[in-house]
């Protein structure tokens, strides 16, 4: 099932009266084939990629598709009049200095959904767009941040797909599939050839334990169909939880009997995976002081 591309395909085949046959087999790159639609090439993009990262910002999405500021808003205005996506936006968001998020609306969802084949799973869950929590949209929008930092760093060497990407193939992966799955294209002798990674940017130390237990356990199934499991990767909060996941990972894993090289677990900081400037952030149980890069 996998091999040095990546391990499974989004697919989107046009919707027709005539036949089901398939007309693409994309990657997260360029998921949705051109064709005569409402929407130009530019805006059909920003659908799929708020389908992809559930939640974007300007300056994000600036970042994601190196353009300026000014282009972007453009676009999303233009999305948003067309009622495709909606705007989150209240007064404490400028007292805390963020910026406004957008995601699909219920016309763009229904645009997608009648144009192309989505996974229904993940589709579905994109109607409570309005409704989660801010804790949530942030959550969302740090993964968005990480895939652009992974991506810029090591120079496309990866794809990366998210828990949207993912969902056709929930049997696969511990619940819930992990934010991001990178899947390395050319392997490197030495290197894990892919990688499962979290997010953490406000979260409590018992809750992360509680996903490396979900990991271990996942590890332990032997639900992964290949022969190595993917390294998993934890962004923590702070350098204190860090610390308090690097022990317990080790614990964990002696108490069990895993070797490192069977199940590799390497930590960072949230903040140096989304503002670091240096791709050296990752330590495992074995050298914690020393930081390595994917």
């Amino acid at each position: 099932m996998f091999s040095n591309s990546p391990p499974f395909y989004i697919y989107y085949k046009e919707k027709t009266t005539e036949s089901d046959r398939l007309t693409s087999i994309i990657n997260n790159s360029n998921i949705m084939t051109k064709h005569r639609l409402n929407l130009n090439d530019n805006q059909r993009q920003y659908l799929k990629l708020m389908y992809k990262f559930r939640f974007v910002t300007v300056p994000l999405l600036s970042k994601y598709q190196n353009k300026s500021p000014t282009t972007v808003q453009r676009t999303l205005t233009t999305l948003m009049e067309r009622q495709y996506i909606q705007r989150r936006f209240d007064s404490s968001y400028r007292r805390l200095n963020r910026s406004a998020s957008y995601s699909l609306a219920k016309h763009g969802i229904g645009y997608l959904r009648n144009n192309f084949t989505l996974d229904d799973s993940a589709a579905r869950t994109m109607y409570k767009n309005s409704s989660v929590t801010e804790a949530f949209v942030q959550h969302s929008l740090d993964v968005l941040g990480a895939h652009t930092r992974v991506s810029s760093m090591y120079a496309s060497q990866f794809n990366a797909l998210t828990r949207a990407e993912t969902a056709g193939h929930a049997d696969q992966f511990p619940a819930p599939r992990p934010d991001l799955y990178l899947i390395r294209k050319e392997p490197i002798e030495g290197l894990a050839l892919d990688y499962m990674m979290d997010v953490f940017t406000d979260t409590q130390t018992f809750v992360i334990k509680k996903r490396l237990d979900a990991y271990i356990k996942h590890y332990e199934s032997g639900d992964w169909e290949e022969d190595d499991y993917p390294a998993v990767l934890i962004a923590c909060p702070d350098e204190r939880s860090q610390k308090q996941i690097q022990e317990y990972a080790e614990h964990a894993k002696d108490d069990l009997f895993i070797e490192e090289e069977d199940l590799t677990i390497m930590t960072t900081t949230s903040a140096l995976l989304l503002r670091g400037d240096t791709k050296d952030i990752w330590s495992d149980q074995v050298d914690q002081q020393t930081k390595v890069s994917l």
